[in-house]
């Protein structure tokens, strides 16, 4: 005597709600930068899908797989759901947004008073997030408006010996190697002393 036959059912796309992922991987990020949001669905027939996004339970005006906030505010906090087609609402993922990433930079001259001649150096001084400690910056230096160095790792300009043309206006600046999250420092007067005979 033969048993009742034994019935496979195909998860269906209606049964299976996606799973949202963030890139850069980050649950906190900071005012200014950038992330991408995806709504990931593992049963994917072909086909074109529509998405739908949620921010806080309310639909907000996004369509495709990837939602990518370019500049991150404080509007942009909340529980954040998707769907595929006809498939359920993902679980709901938080989103925070961070005061900052890093302070304002600004200039610090050593050594205090230059002369001609003097070997001098100007750091652009910021401070990191230590949620964010590892995150390489870096740094532009301008005086009177152009550029004399350009964009490194490094926070100080040197000159090994000062001449009266280096006086002049100082600002650097600071960004994040994407350039999402860019700060100027204030203008700081550098003068130059000449040789006392």
């Amino acid at each position: 005597m033969f048993g009742k036959p034994v019935v496979w059912e195909c998860p269906t796309e209606a049964s299976v709600p996606p799973v949202i992922s963030f890139s850069p991987n980050w649950a906190t990020i900071f005012y200014g930068e950038s992330v991408t949001l995806t709504c990931n669905l593992d049963l994917n027939p072909e086909g074109e899908k529509r998405y739908s996004w949620y921010r806080d339970n309310e639909q907000i005006n996004q369509y495709e797989q990837h939602f990518r906030i370019k500049f991150a505010s404080w509007a942009d906090r909340g529980n954040y759901q998707c769907q595929a087609g006809a498939s359920e609402k993902s679980d709901a993922v938080r989103l925070d947004v961070s005061h900052e990433l890093f302070t304002i930079p600004h200039i610090k001259v050593n050594p205090g008073d230059i002369l001609e001649g003097d070997h001098m150096t100007i750091t652009c001084d910021t401070k990191l997030s230590p949620r964010r400690a590892t995150t390489e910056l870096q740094f532009v230096f301008y005086r009177n408006g152009h550029n004399v160095q350009g964009f490194s790792s490094s926070n100080q300009y040197g000159v090994p010996s000062a001449q009266l043309e280096h006086s002049g206006n100082y600002t650097c600046e600071v960004q994040t190697p994407t350039g999402s999250v860019r700060k100027r420092s204030s203008v700081s007067y550098l003068w130059i002393l000449g040789e006392i005979s």
